[in-house]
């Protein structure tokens, strides 16, 4: 069975998550909280934790490397970041801490939003690599995280250097990072292949066949019959793992794209394919036998996993 690596997301902010933990009654007036705290292993250390979405323009810059690791004149930063992104603030872009873990994890931002917070330096490195551990797996199915930007609104840290150690603030920072994600809509995504197929005219049905049957995404379509040729070129996007011989989502044998194009269009249909982009997958992965909950219950079994996606509160602490 061929291996496609899959991201995850999230597809709103910390609270935006319907779908209630297991543990809450339905009809419950229950609701996730906007900003997740999570206490350290020994209880004296606290970390509050937020996320949103960011936008493809930043990732793409950061996969580009358009922009840089923040490092040097931290203002100086804030002000060119800003000025490349509308929606970003100069005041939050000069507080960014850190990416998230290259070359998968990359497209993440870890921002400081807290104000006077003691000892807080001391733990800077901690509190870094927590976020970085959570990059390079998510919540869901431990894929790389793409397009989050956590922002640490507050902590509470331990006066005693004894217990404030990376074996205390690193968890704590997964597990607020691990909560925040679940409370804002996970989503998976899955990478596109952008497909040219030229086929002769009387054949382009064959295509259009062949295209519904791998959830491929029509583009557009141009023909050649100005100059006299019969033959038209058509565009569209399709998933990379329908492209690729094995079982889908169900446990059923399917054929790969080029095998069924070319029985669908008689061997007349020539395609080149190039990855184009990440795209969400349809459902709600914690909705039970939706599309994006198959997925991610074929990975966790691949990497052997448990088979249930964790609860919310597993890593929300109550004050």
């Amino acid at each position: 069975q061929p291996i496609v690596s899959y991201m995850e997301g999230i597809n709103n902010s910390s609270g935006s998550t319907q779908t209630l933990p297991t543990n809450i009654k339905p009809g419950s007036k229950w609701s996730y909280p906007n900003i997740i705290c999570c206490k350290s292993p020994d209880k004296l250390n606290r970390i509050y934790i937020s996320c949103e979405p960011l936008s493809e323009e930043v990732c793409k810059a950061i996969e580009n490397n358009t922009i840089s690791e923040p490092r040097g004149d931290m203002k100086k930063y804030g002000r060119e970041f800003a000025s490349k992104f509308e929606e970003w603030h100069k005041d939050d872009a000069a507080r960014i801490w850190s990416f998230g873990t290259a070359p998968y994890g990359k497209c993440n931002i870890l921002v400081d939003q807290t104000r006077a917070v003691p000892y807080l330096k001391e733990v800077k490195g901690s509190i870094i690599e927590g976020f970085r551990q959570i990059t390079s797996g998510g919540i869901l199915s431990d894929e790389p995280l793409r397009g989050v930007r956590f922002n640490l609104m507050d902590a509470k840290i331990h006066t005693d250097p004894a217990h404030r150690g990376p074996g205390q603030v690193i968890p704590a920072t997964v597990r607020a990072c691990y909560g925040s994600l679940l409370s804002a809509q996970p989503i998976m995504y899955e990478p596109m292949y952008e497909c040219q197929i030229e086929v002769p005219i009387d054949s382009q049905n064959g295509v259009f066949n062949t295209l519904g049957m791998v959830r491929g995404e029509f583009i557009e379509m141009s023909d050649k019959t100005d100059i006299g040729i019969p033959l038209c070129s058509i565009k569209a996007f399709i998933p990379i793992v329908e492209t690729l011989k094995g079982k889908d989502e169900n446990g059923k044998d399917k054929g790969d794209f080029i095998g069924l194009l070319r029985g669908e269009t008689k061997g007349k249909a020539f395609a080149v394919m190039k990855f184009s982009h990440w795209q969400k997958i349809n459902g709600n992965p914690l909705i039970k036998d939706s599309l994006s909950n198959k997925v991610i219950m074929n990975i966790r079994t691949r990497k052997r996993m448990k088979m249930d996606i964790p609860s919310f509160n597993d890593y929300y602490d109550k004050i």
